[in-house]
C-alpha cells in the first residue's frame, strides 16, 4: 500500500504539468524559442505547484488510515499465529507444571520477639 502511494505521486504531478508541457510545445518557433518554452513551463509550474503540493499531500494523508489498518490487521494475524504455535509447543510443559508442587514449602515465620 505504501509503495502504491509512493508510485501515485509522480503520475499526479505529471498530470498537473500536462497543460504546461502542451503550452510550451505550442510556443512560436525560431530564435528564442527555448527561452519562451522555459518561461511558459516555469510560469505554469509556479501557478500549479501550490495546488499540486496540496492535492498530493491530501491524497497521501487520505490513504494513511488505510495503511495503518492494513498493518494493524497483519500484526494481529501474525500475533495469533505466533500464539497458536507457542501454545502447541509449550502447552505440554504448562500442563505438566500445573501438577507439580512448588519446589520449596512456604516459609514459616515465627514470631520471635524479644522484650
Amino acid at each position: 500500500k505504501q509503495r502504491k502511494l509512493n508510485r501515485s505521486l509522480l503520475p499526479n504531478v505529471a498530470r498537473r504539468m500536462g497543460p504546461g508541457y502542451e503550452a510550451a510545445a505550442a510556443v512560436e518557433r525560431g530564435p528564442g524559442a527555448f527561452s519562451r518554452m522555459k518561461h511558459v513551463l516555469c510560469q505554469h509550474a509556479d501557478d500549479a505547484s501550490r495546488d499540486m503540493f496540496h492535492q498530493t499531500v491530501s491524497e497521501a494523508l487520505d490513504s494513511v488510515p488505510s495503511i495503518i489498518h492494513h498493518v494493524s490487521t497483519n500484526i494481529k494475524r501474525l500475533a495469533k499465529i505466533i500464539h497458536t504455535h507457542m501454545d502447541r509447543v509449550f502447552s505440554v510443559w504448562w500442563v505438566s507444571q500445573a501438577t507439580i508442587p512448588p519446589p520449596f514449602p512456604e516459609p514459616i515465620v515465627k514470631n520471635t520477639r524479644r522484650d
